[in-house]
């Protein structure tokens, strides 16, 4: 784990942005920010419904189209009812999806940022690839 720099705070930022921009009342809202090692940041939201999906693959699906893959840090806000916002720490699924395409990335949580690793550690490898 390290502490936060400004530039993850820059990148909290855009991910609450995000968040509270697309936010209704109906469904559960997830803002993400993602940063590619050469400096681009990209966006996503959740799509909550029957078939979701979450922000943090929506922005790496986003950043692979740009053929941008090389990840370095991402950070996912959820907003309160009140409006409020609150990093939260991705899904089991997302930290999953991270293994398979971003398995270098670092994630911004409330406590500090943390490696892949150290948030799943012995995390299932598709041994094939």
């Amino acid at each position: 784990m390290r502490k936060t720099t400004k530039k993850d705070e820059e990148l909290v930022a855009m991910a609450q942005q995000v968040a509270q921009d697309y936010y209704d009342e109906i469904h559960h809202c997830v803002g993400c920010a993602l940063r590619s090692k050469s400096g681009v940041i990209y966006v996503g939201i959740n799509m909550d419904g029957i078939h979701s999906i979450c922000a943090e693959q929506v922005a790496i699906s986003t950043a692979t189209v740009a053929k941008d893959t090389d990840f370095a840090t991402i950070v996912s806000v959820g907003v309160h009812k009140d409006g409020s916002t609150q990093i939260i720490t991705p899904c089991g699924t997302c930290r999953q999806f991270f293994v398979e395409y971003a398995p270098n990335i670092e994630v911004i949580t409330s406590d500090g940022v943390f490696s892949l690793q150290e948030l799943l550690p012995q995390a299932y490898q598709i041994h094939n690839r």
